[in-house]
């Protein structure tokens, strides 16, 4: 049988063969330059945003210069400190523009907004611009037992401290339509949210910032779908004793969830929720008679969601009219703190 040989052409004397290496490196694949055009639009990206973001908190109703922005900014985030002179500049950029500006850069993300009902203003009066310029934002309100707000006023809460939150007056600032749903939840329950938003974030936040916080964590585990802003609106200091001094005594939060209920006859504590979905409300009717919770029955198990969850979308990029539009709600404690 005959062998078939395959003959190679040698290369000639004196001639080095290429290598397999050296001929793909004759070769361009166009790799290295898309890699340089992609760094390139990233780092263009990011100069746009932070531009965008102090630009955002510079403009307003008073004009606060981009170096002081930056300034205030700095001292807000490592704690440094500012002139007497500087504490309304100060004011409008941390407290006011600040957390305006971060909540308009997740709008686009399918927002809801999570906090205390207070006088309307809080949470009602940042929503309702949104909504005005087409923006779908959920605002979801909280509320103790015991306040007429949103007609608890039945239930008496002794312990319950959350002072701005829930009130026997009726305030005409507060437009319920607003409201998609309503929470309402006893001291001992906002006492695990301020105790747990410490432990796990060491945010030293009052009760109805801890409140609206484990009534975020339960909803952004139901839709994690949704970006959930919690607007924090008081701090711990005046809490110390009462909450944080008896922080063995809270609640575990992950093991917490509401009853959830149809109408305001089936309200009951220690932890209620109802879909509002944005009805009126009269609350100048005649009080119902206060009745005081029954013992708080053990927890049951609920469904738990990252905090990284809830507050990762911040970082994004800033909407100019979005931002234009939630100005209106800020227009007049700015000409205040000017």
């Amino acid at each position: 049988m005959a062998e078939a040989v395959s003959e190679t052409p040698s290369a000639e004397p004196g001639t080095a063969e290429p290598s397999r290496n050296e001929t793909h490196d004759e070769e361009p694949d166009g790799r290295g330059a898309g890699h340089g055009r992609l760094l390139t639009a990233l780092v263009v990206l990011s100069v746009t945003l932070v531009v965008s973001v102090l630009a955002g908190i510079a403009l307003g109703p008073t004009v606060v210069p981009p170096a002081d922005v930056v300034h205030f900014l700095w001292a807000a985030l490592t704690g440094g400190g500012i002139g007497a002179d500087e504490v309304t500049g100060y004011s409008i950029v941390w407290h006011v523009r600040t957390p305006r500006v971060l909540l308009a850069s997740v709008v686009g993300a399918g927002l809801a907004v999570v906090g205390a009902v207070g006088t309307g203003s809080s949470t009602g009066g940042l929503v309702d611009p949104l909504r005005e310029r087409g923006r779908a934002v959920r605002l979801l309100g909280v509320q103790p037992f015991g306040s007429v707000t949103f007609g608890s006023d039945g239930f008496s809460d002794p312990e319950a401290i959350i002072a701005g939150i829930g009130s026997s007056i009726p305030f005409d600032n507060v437009r319920h339509d607003l409201y998609d749903t309503l929470h309402w939840l006893d001291f001992r329950h906002a006492m695990a949210g301020a105790v747990g938003l410490l432990r796990e974030h060491a945010v030293f936040a009052g009760l109805s910032t801890g409140a609206a916080h484990l009534v975020a964590g339960w909803e952004a585990a139901r839709h994690p779908e949704r970006v959930h802003v919690v607007i924090g609106a008081d701090t711990g200091h005046r809490y110390t004793e009462r909450v944080f001094a008896r922080h063995q005594e809270a609640l575990d939060p992950s093991v917490l969830k509401p009853h959830q209920i149809t109408g305001l006859a089936d309200l009951a504590p220690p932890w209620s929720v109802m879909a509002w979905e944005r009805r009126s409300y009269d609350v100048r009717r005649s009080a119902a008679p206060a009745r005081v919770p029954a013992p708080l029955a053990a927890p049951t198990a609920a469904p738990t969601a990252t905090s990284a969850g809830i507050s990762a979308a911040l970082s994004t990029g800033v909407s100019a009219d979005v931002s234009a539009a939630v100005s209106t709600a800020a227009t007049n404690k700015e000409d205040r703190a000017s």
